[in-house]
């Protein structure tokens, strides 16, 4: 008995499990922290994906007319409905959003809908009840809560790269209205026309002039950047527009004869020559051949016959009009408006000389003029 006593007291084999047991509670402690913090962050995620998606859903309203923001605080909180799994403080699986705000372009207050181009929200605070932390003295997460910035990045598409400009020291920009005829001329210094950059040279300058379907040429509604200087023999590509003989028409049935047709500029502009041109590029929307006081081109269109198809009508253009005084340089500008107008006549002249007349038929409609609107995350 003695012996056994002597071994047992010399015996070590066993000396850990005194260790393991001390250290039991800061094992489970360390595996609840980690299972609990991943609750934790899963929550955030859930609740900032539900911001995101709310934030996004609002901002797609705000195109500036009226309501837009009513619509974009029903989007915001009725479009996506978001639900947390995580969230276990008795408020349900919904996320609430009982916060929306509208601002500018500069971030500032939106005090219309005519200036709201931003949208924030924020998310009802939740909170996540720790299954294993408590054993370490810790409850719960807190009030967990995420907000989301959008904004809404406007484009027209499949329009050619142009713009005009127009001193307003000797023009009346109040006349550019549906049926005035304009007289626009490619010489800096002067009421002209002028292109837009597209990144690259004068040929693909021309065809992008030309194209039927520009398909991925889309110029943003709030900048553009035009491109100064003469470029060389873009007439060609833009004179197919008016004489390739493409009907607009669904049922393509009409005569080249119509298509082509050219239609005489206002009065004012009736005896404009090159060398000596009209004071005013903007006309009075009188023309002879006219009837019954029709524009030029609700004339066209009666020629085409009844299924004239706006989609397919390649003498319809959509324009930037841009401040006069900002074609000379390289920078971006904000234009003015964008509007739809009609070519009367095939481009003519040369170098700075190159002249179009167009008709004008209005503010740009974004279904006519293939307006894509492209929603993004600020913050």
């Amino acid at each position: 008995m003695l012996q056994f006593l002597g071994n047992l007291k010399k015996d070590e084999s066993a000396a850990v499990a005194a260790t393991v047991a001390m250290s039991l509670f800061g094992l489970i402690a360390a595996g609840g922290i980690a299972f609990d913090y991943a609750r934790m962050a899963t929550l955030d995620t859930e609740l900032q994906n539900a911001a995101d998606q709310a934030a996004l859903a609002g901002v797609t309203q705000l195109d500036g007319t009226a309501g837009a923001r009513a619509r974009a605080t029903t989007a915001a909180q009725t479009l996506v409905l978001n639900s947390t799994r995580l969230a276990n403080d008795r408020g349900g699986a919904a996320v609430g959003i009982p916060t929306v705000e509208f601002f500018t372009d500069a971030s500032a207050a939106a005090t219309s809908d005519a200036n709201a181009y931003r949208v924030r929200v924020s998310v009802n605070p939740r909170s996540v009840f720790y299954a294993l932390t408590p054993i370490t003295g810790l409850l719960q997460s807190g009030p967990m809560n995420s907000s989301a910035l959008a904004g809404l990045q406007s484009s027209i598409c499949n329009v050619p790269p142009l713009y005009m400009a127009f001193d307003p020291s000797s023009e009346d920009l109040s006349r550019l209205v549906a049926g005035t005829g304009v007289e626009l001329l490619h010489e800096e210094g002067s009421s002209l026309f002028g292109y837009l950059d597209q990144g690259s040279g004068g040929s693909d300058l021309k065809a992008a002039l030309a194209w039927d379907n520009q398909t991925g040429l889309c110029q943003r509604t709030t900048t553009v950047t035009p491109k100064p200087g003469v470029v060389a023999s873009v007439e060609k590509g833009f004179n197919t527009r008016f004489s390739n003989g493409n009907c607009p028409n669904g049922g393509g049935t009409c005569s080249l004869a119509e298509n082509r047709t050219e239609y005489k500029p206002d009065t004012c502009h009736a005896t404009s020559t090159i060398s000596s041109p009209c004071t005013a590029k903007i006309g009075n929307g009188i023309w002879a051949g006219q009837t019954g006081g029709r524009s030029r081109y609700q004339t066209y269109k009666d020629a085409i016959g009844s299924n004239y198809a706006i989609g397919t009508d390649r003498r319809r253009l959509t324009i930037a009009l841009i401040p006069y005084g900002s074609f000379g340089s390289s920078n971006s500008v904000a234009p003015t408006k964008w509007m739809d107008v009609f070519i009367t006549k095939p481009m003519y002249g040369n170098g700075n000389k190159l002249r179009i007349y167009v008709e004008i038929i209005g503010i740009s409609s974004s279904a006519i003029s293939g307006r894509r609107d492209v929603p993004y995350l600020l913050e």
